[in-house]
C-alpha cells in the first residue's frame, strides 16, 4: 500500500477493511514522510487478525524490491507509481485519485481493464476478492499489463533522439 511521500491519509481506514477479507495476506504499508500514520499504522499492527501481518514503514528507497515482492498494489494512482506497477505486472487497486492526471491514470487503467478504483459502492474487500479468487482474471489482468506496458521506452526514446541526429 503506497500514498506517495507525503503518506495516503486514510491507510488506516483501508488496513481496517482489508483485515476483514478471508484470505492470509501481509500489507507492506508504506507512509512515505507522515510520522503521524506510520505510528497510527504501528499501533494497529498488533491488533491484526492472525491472517493478516502489517507492515509500516516510512520513507522508503527500494520501492522496487517491495513490488518484486507483491502480488497487487493498493495505492494513488499517481505517474511515478502506476509506471513501476506496469513495469513490473503488479495488478493495482486504485484509491482516492485527485484531479487531472490522476483520474486520467484511472480511465485509462480501469479502460483497459488492468485496475480497479475502490469507491463507497466497490469498496477493498470487493476489489481483493473480484482479484484473487479468480484465477483467470488474475491472469488476464496480467496478460493484459504486459501487452500495453513499455518497460523499454527509454532505451526506445534515446534511440529515436539518436536518429533525430543522423537526419
Amino acid at each position: 500500500m503506497m500514498g506517495g511521500s507525503m503518506g495516503y491519509s486514510n491507510s488506516k481506514k483501508l488496513i481496517a477493511q482489508l483485515s476483514t477479507v478471508d484470505l492470509p495476506c501481509q500489507l507492506l504499508a508504506v507512509c512515505g514522510n507522515n510520522q503521524k500514520q506510520y505510528k497510527q499504522l504501528l499501533s494497529l499492527k498488533p491488533k491484526m487478525p492472525g491472517n493478516c501481518e502489517l507492515y509500516p514503514y516510512g520513507f522508503v528507497d527500494n520501492v522496487e524490491v517491495m513490488m518484486s515482492a507483491a502480488d497487487c498494489i493498493v495505492t494513488k494512482p499517481g505517474g511515478l507509481t502506476v509506471s513501476e506497477a506496469l513495469a513490473k505486472n503488479l495488478p493495482m487497486i486504485l484509491v482516492d485519485p485527485i484531479p487531472g492526471h490522476e483520474e486520467r491514470n484511472v480511465e485509462f487503467l480501469t479502460n483497459n481493464g488492468i485496475s480497479s478504483l475502490v469507491t463507497k459502492t466497490f469498496p477493498i474487500d470487493e476489489a481483493i476478492y473480484q482479484l484473487f479468487q479468480n484465477p483467470v482474471r488474475l491472469d488476464t489482468v496480467r496478460e493484459t499489463m504486459r501487452a500495453i506496458s513499455h518497460p523499454n521506452a527509454t532505451e526506445v526514446l534515446a534511440e529515436f533522439v539518436m536518429n533525430l541526429q543522423h537526419t
